[in-house]
């Protein structure tokens, strides 16, 4: 991969960057499927146990002690008590299942597109603008999305699945030696979060830090818009900025 115009860093720099970054490749991954289940499903036993995990926690401290702290004292502290299991699986319906009070809708169309109705703009309406470009971005990592899959495409967990789903192609094409896939699958990654997750994660994060009465989903939506902002600017610091463009800026490099 090569530095782009105007980057400030040597190519061997930039090349000790990305190999190191590479590395992370499948902690990325399995940081991204386990945040992808912790906003599409209730809380399971296994959730709590993988955030037991010493080298869990250690990877996560890069994002906050205090975030880290939090889920730590979920796994160790609450994670064997059936009533406090019991309480986050309600809360987890409460949150982003049934309208209530306590709702906080889990969808980018929601916090960043209007459309105008009789002659008026009208916001926080479901499937707008930004869903239909997140579906671009699914089409050119030609991503197949289940017929048995009832979320809207730019659900807060489909978007962070698709990260998931390119952090897992990378280590396919870095092994492979594949440069030139490799190299678009990274720039997919920097340009999908600039142009949608890093966008809107942080408002999705502010309701969830409002509305849950629940330390282990504002300790998760914490982590989550933490992580997301902490790899955008890694992969900016490799390839370069971002033009943030909410549909991809490029075709797919081969099939």
């Amino acid at each position: 991969m090569n530095a782009r115009e105007g980057h400030s860093d040597t190519a061997g720099e930039l090349d000790a960057r990305e190999a190191q970054f590479l590395e992370l490749a499948p902690f990325r991954a399995r940081l991204y499927a386990w945040l992808t289940a912790a906003f599409s499903r209730a809380p399971e036993p296994q959730d709590l146990a993988l955030i037991a995990t010493d080298a869990f926690l250690d990877a996560i401290e890069a994002f906050g002690e205090g975030t880290a702290g939090t889920l730590r004292a979920c796994a160790t502290s609450h994670g064997a008590s059936g009533q406090w299991l019991a309480e986050a699986r309600q809360e987890f319906m409460n949150l982003f299942k049934v309208p209530g009070r306590q709702y906080v809708p889990p969808y980018e169309s929601v916090y960043r597109d209007s459309r105008e109705i009789e002659g008026k703009k009208i916001a926080g309406l479901l499937m707008g603008a930004s869903a239909i470009s997140v579906q671009k971005w699914y089409q050119l990592a030609a991503l197949d999305i289940s017929e048995e899959c009832k979320e809207l495409p730019d659900h807060i967990a489909m978007e962070l699945d698709y990260l998931a789903h390119l952090c897992q192609k990378e280590q396919e094409f870095a092994a492979t030696g594949d440069d030139a896939r490799l190299t678009r699958t990274l720039e997919m990654e920097r340009d999908f979060l600039a142009g949608h997750l890093a966008v809107w994660i942080g408002l999705l994060r502010d309701g969830i830090n409002e509305k849950s009465r629940h330390s282990y989903f504002r300790a998760v939506s914490e982590l989550a818009a933490q992580f997301v902002q902490s790899d955008l600017t890694t992969l900016e610091s490799v390839l370069g900025p971002s033009e943030g463009c909410a549909d991809p800026p490029y075709a797919a490099t081969g099939s």
